[in-house]
């Protein structure tokens, strides 16, 4: 009975939807979805992969936590910096055990994503880090850091974000 479960599209989309209003709350917010987003054609490279996005906004972590959830079948986690140490947000980030971490460059005056990125490469995190910020002059920035690269936060269209997202981690 639970591998019939496990094909069907509909129990599948119900266990997102109470993935998505977990990880909303999580955040402290107290919407709900009612339907989780379709799955886009072009989130499939982050199919199945542990992606941790961490951001000093929470509303910008509302936003994309429904499309990055959807993109990952629900592997996906979010951390809101709220002037963790450094070391701190390193041990919060790596208790997910992500193969991909978004990294938001402006998390407050003394703390860029950059030197998070840096620091955790220092700790031989092997998984891919991705810049995430509305700047553009960043990607430079975090790819001297050991970033694969940034992506537009786009804060419109999550959509195109995490699309944008899954193609720069599908390129070799």
């Amino acid at each position: 009975m639970e591998s019939e479960n496990l094909q069907n599209p509909e129990v599948q989309r119900v266990g997102l939807l109470e993935k998505i209003n977990k990880a909303l709350a999580d955040l402290g917010s107290t919407g709900k979805w009612k339907r989780a987003p379709e799955f886009l054609e072009g989130y499939a490279p982050l199919r199945d992969k542990t992606v941790v996005m961490v951001d000093d906004v929470k509303t910008v972590l509302e936003n994309f936590a429904p499309h990055l959830m959807v993109a990952t079948d629900g592997k996906a986690s979010f951390v809101e910096y709220k002037g963790q140490k450094l070391d701190e947000l390193i041990q919060q980030i790596m208790e997910y055990n992500p193969n991909i971490v978004v990294m938001d460059y402006h998390l407050s005056e003394n703390m860029k994503g950059s030197s998070v990125i840096k620091a955790l490469k220092k700790q031989n995190f092997a998984g891919e880090a991705v810049g995430f910020s509305s700047d553009n002059h960043t990607t430079k920035e975090f790819m001297d850091a050991g970033a694969k690269g940034a992506v537009d936060k786009g804060g419109y269209s999550p959509e195109k974000s995490v699309e944008e997202l899954a193609n720069l981690i599908s390129k070799e």
